[in-house]
């Protein structure tokens, strides 16, 4: 063995050790979903998409499991005892039933519009700058589109 390597040899050590004891103490700290050999199925909550890959602290705070909210809203708000991305205020006024519109893996793009779970007004999104509202063509009508139209036949 060459003498460089002899006394870069305890600093080796040192290190190597430094970075074992802080990889062992971060594992049994923050250990995430897909290493985890506990079956989160069994709770009624499975870890499906961004879930997944989260660690069990960010929702599990200060280990507590009990009263672990198990829907979307219970997390994805402001005010929520999780820390997880909340609706945006431009969002727009829809019931509590993310999943309708949004899946687990990504919020964005929106996989599919519900418009049962919609609560404001057709307007609100079809005005030309949301979504496509009333085209050129259409007859002259105030914003009102459910005076004539519905969300399960558009048509008149």
């Amino acid at each position: 063995m060459c003498g460089c390597l002899r006394s870069w040899s305890p600093v080796v050590a040192a290190v190597l050790a430094s970075a074992i004891a802080a990889f062992t103490i971060g594992t049994a700290t923050s250990q995430t979903a897909i290493r985890s050999s506990f079956d989160h199925f069994t709770t009624g909550f499975r870890l499906d998409g961004a879930h997944e890959f989260g660690e069990c602290a960010s929702c599990h705070i200060d280990g507590m499991f009990v009263n672990t909210p198990t829907r979307c809203v219970g997390c994805h708000t402001n005010a929520g005892r999780v820390r997880a991305t909340a609706k945006p205020p431009t969002h727009i006024v829809v019931t509590e039933q993310c999943e309708s519109c949004h899946r687990t893996s990504t919020w964005a793009p929106v996989a599919r519009m519900d418009h049962f779970e919609v609560l404001a007004p057709c307007f609100s999104c079809h005005n030309n700058q949301r979504a496509p509202g009333k085209p050129a063509n259409h007859v002259p009508a105030g914003n009102q589109c459910e005076d004539c139209h519905n969300t399960r036949a558009f048509g008149l």
